[in-house]
């Protein structure tokens, strides 16, 4: 299976399971049986990663994320889905938009994995957007800053 392509599989097996929960279920339903779902095709395709047997270090945790870096330009974020709210299509929709806007650094699904609060997390894989001149990467390294990046 494609990398690539593993958004898009996510994204339609949630889609499929709130179609076949229709008005029968609260919404509050949904996440739980979208996750359900997610965890038996992460087992079904062996999408699991474990990572502490990556080369990674640890930086911060914010909002819905844990963030990780490899010391070089890879950064590997475990989204708890925590901001998808009752259903996890939210998560999809945002991170198919910040593709669109933001593709010099766009979010690749690399696998599930839980965090270290052992939550249900999908891994996205990104890159830094290093910028080529001097003023940029100042700004570049200011908002870094601020973000506590």
């Amino acid at each position: 299976m494609p990398i690539n392509n593993l958004l898009e599989q996510t994204a339609c097996i949630v889609r499929k399971c709130k179609k076949t929960t229709g008005e029968i279920e609260q919404t509050e339903g949904y996440k739980r049986r979208q996750i359900k779902k997610l965890i038996e095709f992460a087992n079904d395709k062996n999408l699991w990663i474990d990572l502490s047997r990556l080369n990674l270090t640890y930086m911060d945790k914010g909002g819905e994320n844990e963030v990780s870096h490899d010391g070089n330009v890879s950064v590997i974020k475990l989204n708890n889905f925590e901001y998808a709210g009752d259903d996890l299509e939210n998560f999809f929709i945002r991170i198919d938009t910040h593709n669109k806007f933001f593709g010099n650094v766009p979010y690749q699904l690399i696998g599930l994995s839980y965090n270290s609060q052992q939550e249900f997390c999908a891994v996205l894989y990104t890159t830094l957007c290093l910028s080529r001149t001097r003023s940029h990467r100042r700004r570049n390294n200011d908002l870094y800053a601020s973000i506590r990046f």
